[in-house]
């Protein structure tokens, strides 16, 4: 069976924490024979922690399902075009919106307009 677990909220509490209770979960899942997922809306790149990673999972989907990581290898991954990102960016500066460019590796912000977002200090 496969199991796909969200971060935020699933196995990450608001203190962005991982209890050790939902780490052995998995860890008796996989021991039992079933293929454990990552599954978040999160880009591969704001994926570090090892609290979390350290949990062992066979793969990870992230970034809203553009990027497929199984077994330790890239098995897909969607990039806009540079003209697209470009496009939007413009249209969300524009709008008065402040953008977050998210990528494979890394993430790209004006961090002093993050300074106060519950998750900022973990860019």
């Amino acid at each position: 069976m496969l199991l796909f677990f969200d971060v935020d909220g699933t196995l990450v509490n608001g203190r962005n924490e991982v209890r050790e209770k939902t780490a052995e979960a998995i860890r008796i899942a996989r021991k039992n024979g079933h293929k454990c997922f990552i599954n978040t809306g999160r880009c591969r790149a704001f994926l570090h922690d090892e609290a979390l990673l350290g949990i062992g999972f066979d793969g990870i989907v992230s970034c809203c399902g553009t990027m497929v990581e199984y077994d330790g290898e890239v098995i897909f991954r969607r990039v806009v075009s540079e003209e697209d990102a470009i496009r939007t960016l413009e249209s969300v500066l524009g709008h008065g919106f402040q953008p977050m460019l998210e990528g494979p590796e890394h993430l790209y912000v004006d961090m002093d307009n993050f300074e106060y977002d519950l998750y900022g200090n973990n860019i």
